[in-house]
């Protein structure tokens, strides 16, 4: 021969080869002369590998061992070639998150309707998920229905083995399936779920190792054995969070962030580190100073640490929060706050010099998320009106209400909303964190002057998080007594920190929560 190629088990000739420890991958090696193909027993071939990456059978089978990069060598009739070769601990790889407004099932279908969801009660991670609408009565002769992605999705299965989502079911008792490319066998099913349940599951399948793209989704109406399903023909799921793994890795733990504070050079230091992706890109990285992001440049890809300078320290300074998040490839949010005190400063407001929250209400001034009342007070022991608190979170939030003049609010008692909260109402309304209350009479309202529970203060203001940080279970004495649309808020911001209990055990759902705890609980998320 006067050349040999190194081939994948799709036939296809390798340049390079990416796997992952403990992974055996099928090598083919072929000889040529003047562009001729030869025909040669694979024994005739001299395989080698350098840099301890691994081991590499007279047959061309592939074990590898230890991360790193090397090389892969065949030889033959005085002809060699060469492929570089990285053994990597791979994490889960995002395919679709559901943020964006293109994702890869954008596409088409009959009998289905797809479109993105943002309402919070069918989201599992983030902001966003994927509804599906079907009907199987318009698939009589087929019994299925597919949702073809408007482009086809690469999936290298030599390297990722197993797919997961999360899947809102709807009790159909319906297939869910994915359809796929292989580089033999062509187009193929992939099963993933029973729909026989409601409410949020993490599913998980295997993938065939020749897969070379995912093609659609599939609704069927036929059990893993193609036997009839006698479920609902009509029916609507979410899918949220599509992540592929080359281990059948299930993450649902945030990443790790440490952070202390470096006195000498008046900066914060510190790492984060994720047990499934390792050190995480910087796009995966957020920090901010008092509640403003810092600059691209204090988070290190390369090696997953960070530094953040303060201001220049002085004998009189505010005081300083840095807080830093990190999001994973499969959604999971970690997050971890560091304060510095203020020093001789005087206390913003006239009233606050004795309240045990006084730090709070001075840091959210200096923020500009509140001014208080115009004869210098902040009033913290007083309850919080539902129109001052959509006023704070709107600050709180940053949001531009100009955007949302033309938002149409429903309310019955429109009129009684003070017109310095009306635009805050109106964007909170738009991004579904205010929805007012349905009375005896069945009018839908506002009732801007009234007093927000604790309840109600902690689903509004969790509303405002994407999802995807840790939960809790509650411990509180008085849990039952929780609102069944409060528990999740409750649930992942106890976790976090944010909202706490009294010191009697008990969370107190339904007392009135007052603008000083407000300020707290406002403060701790920024």
């Amino acid at each position: 021969p006067d050349a040999v190629a190194i081939r994948s088990s799709t036939n296809d000739i390798l340049t390079n080869l990416t796997v992952v420890p403990g992974s055996v991958t099928q090598l083919t090696a072929t000889a040529a002369y003047k562009h001729l193909p030869l025909t040669a027993d694979q024994e005739a071939f001299s395989w080698s590998t350098e840099g301890g990456i691994g081991e590499i059978d007279s047959l061309g089978r592939f074990t590898a061992t230890t991360t790193g990069e090397g090389r892969i060598t065949v030889s033959a009739g005085g002809q060699s070639i060469s492929v570089d070769v990285t053994v990597t601990n791979a994490g889960p790889e995002q395919l679709e998150d559901f943020e964006g407004e293109t994702t890869i099932f954008r596409g088409n279908g009959e009998g289905m309707n797809y479109s993105l969801n943002h309402t919070a009660s069918y989201v599992r991670m983030g902001r966003g998920s994927g509804k599906l609408d079907y009907n199987l009565d318009e698939a009589a002769e087929t019994n299925a229905l597919l949702w073809r992605f408007g482009t086809a999705v690469p999936l290298d299965g030599q390297l990722y083995r197993h797919l997961t989502m999360w899947v809102y079911g709807d009790g159909s008792g319906n297939s869910l399936e994915l359809r796929y490319n292989t580089s033999e066998k062509g187009y193929l099913s992939l099963p993933l779920t029973t729909l026989d349940f409601t409410g949020w599951k993490q599913v998980s399948a295997a993938v065939d190792e020749r897969t070379t793209e995912l093609q659609a989704i599939c609704i069927s109406g036929y059990d893993a054995q193609g036997n009839p399903l006698e479920g609902a023909r009509t029916g609507t799921i979410y899918l949220d969070h599509v992540t592929a793994s080359h281990d059948g890795t299930i993450d649902n733990t945030p990443p790790e962030i440490t952070a202390e504070l470096d006195s000498e050079n008046w900066a914060v230091t510190g790492s984060i580190l994720d047990s499934a992706n390792g050190i995480l890109p910087a796009e995966a990285v957020s920090i901010k100073l008092n509640g403003a992001p810092t600059g691209s440049d204090d988070y290190d890809p390369d090696t997953g640490t960070f530094t953040v300078y303060l201001p220049d320290p002085s004998e009189t300074q505010e005081a300083n929060r840095i807080t830093i998040t990190a999001k994973d490839a499969s959604g999971n949010i970690g997050r971890f706050s560091l304060d510095t005190p203020a020093a001789s400063v005087d206390h913003k407001f006239t009233d606050t010099a004795e309240y045990w929250g006084a730090d709070y209400c001075d840091f959210l001034y200096n923020a500009g998320v509140t001014t208080g009342y115009e004869d210098g007070s902040f009033r913290p022991d007083q309850n919080i009106t539902r129109a001052q608190f959509s006023v704070m979170l709107s600050r709180y939030l940053g949001l531009d209400t100009d955007l949302y003049a033309d938002v149409s609010l429903p309310f019955a008692d429109l009129g009684a909303i003070p017109g310095y909260a009306l635009p805050a109402i109106r964007a909170l309304y738009a991004m579904g964190i205010v929805n007012g209350s349905t009375g005896s009479n069945g009018q839908l309202s506002f009732l801007p002057g009234g007093s927000l529970t604790r309840a109600q203060a902690a689903a509004m203001i969790g509303r405002t998080q994407e999802k995807g940080y840790a939960v809790t279970e509650l411990s509180f004495t008085d849990a039952a007594a929780i609102p069944s649309y409060a528990a999740y808020y409750i649930q992942t911001m106890a976790a976090q920190g944010v909202i706490s209990g009294y010191q009697d055990g008990t969370f107190r759902p339904g007392a009135n929560i007052t603008r000083g705890q407000m300020a707290k609980i406002l403060y701790t998320l920024m």
